[in-house]
């Protein structure tokens, strides 16, 4: 009986230890991605009014009835989960990801089209 509860508790702590790490890395996240673009990005500036709406309604629900507090908490981990998405799109489409190459690779090593000179 008492291994059981052991392996519980082990495998709860492990889960704990891991979604820990995937907050941090959301939060070091949204933390560079503020950093580099600041207010000057609409969707990222709109996002985080939104976290910060619900943020609020997540204080202000349990106040008004104890039985919202797991609404609360929900409207908290979907305001923190959409803030998470917007800063990666925001830093995916901001980076060199996507860019067309300019030259060919013969081009890039060559420096010459040695095609046309014969």
């Amino acid at each position: 009986m008492w291994q059981l509860v052991i392996i519980i508790v082990e495998w709860t702590l492990t889960i704990l230890m891991i979604l820990f790490f995937i907050f941090i890395r959301c939060v070091v996240l949204i933390i560079r991605v503020f950093a580099r673009f600041g207010w000057e990005c609409k969707p990222l500036r709109t996002s985080l009014i939104i976290f910060l709406a619900a943020f609020a309604l997540s204080v202000i629900l349990p106040l008004v009835y104890l039985g919202f507090i797991t609404l609360a908490s929900l409207l908290l981990s979907i305001g923190f989960i959409q803030l998470t998405i917007t800063a990666k799109v925001v830093e995916v489409s901001n980076s060199d990801v996507f860019m067309k190459e300019q030259d060919s690779l013969v081009n890039q090593v060559l420096h010459t089209n040695w095609f046309q000179q014969y």
